[in-house]
Formats: C-alpha cells, structure tokens, sequence
C-alpha cells in the first residue's frame, strides 16, 4: 500500500498487518509518518512458519514521529523495531551487548586458568 506525502496515524486508527509464512503485507509512505497520537495501533495476523529474523513492514522517506501505542498479536519471540531510518518492523532481538561481554569475559577466564 502506497500514500504519497505526509502521514498522520489519529486517535483510534489501526494498521492491520499480515504475516503469512514469510509473506506480508508493506505500507510505504513518500514522506514523513506520525504516530504520536495517543491511541493508534498495528495489528498483527500472524499464519504459517515466519522464518527471517527482521520483517519490515512500513518504509518513509521522511522523519518518524512517536511510536504505535500499541501493538495486538506480535508474532512470540519478535518485538517492535523503530531503529532503523526509513523502517518501522517486527524483529527477533539479538543477544544484548551485555551477555556478549560475560561470554567473553568467561572464555578469557577459562584461557587465563588453562594458562
């Protein structure tokens, strides 16, 4: 779905999206998108296996403002993703810097006893 120019996502508006497999639907705006209303939604009908880690689901050319307010049926395991410039999707987080950093620091651990 295509809409030229600026895009204003008001008080109750919904943004259906569906997620069949690995088939889905995109909305792309020519412009900014503004989601700071206070009650604006997406909605996710998920079928089938997803199987890619990242699905974008709405592209602009312009800047994003706020987020959706809230977001109904998010596939198990993904969450919302706004940063990326230009996109706004549902993806698998990677594993936190953090919990890298433990890993590390427990090989370097085990390297440093075996030593």
């Amino acid at each position: 779905l295509n809409f030229g120019g600026a895009t204003t996502f008001g008080n109750g508006s919904n943004l259906n999206i569906d997620l069949l497999g690995d088939t889905f639907d995109v909305l792309a705006i020519t412009g900014n998108i503004d989601l700071s209303s206070a009650s604006d939604n997406v909605t996710f009908a998920a079928t089938g296996t997803q199987t890619l880690s990242r699905y974008v689901f709405a592209t602009y050319t312009g800047s994003l403002s706020g987020t959706f307010n809230s977001v109904v049926n998010l596939p198990a395991g993904y969450s919302m993703d706004y940063g990326t410039a230009g996109e706004i999707a549902i993806a698998i987080p990677e594993p936190t810097s953090l919990a890298a950093l433990g890993l590390f620091g427990l090989i370097a651990m085990r390297r440093r006893r075996m030593a």
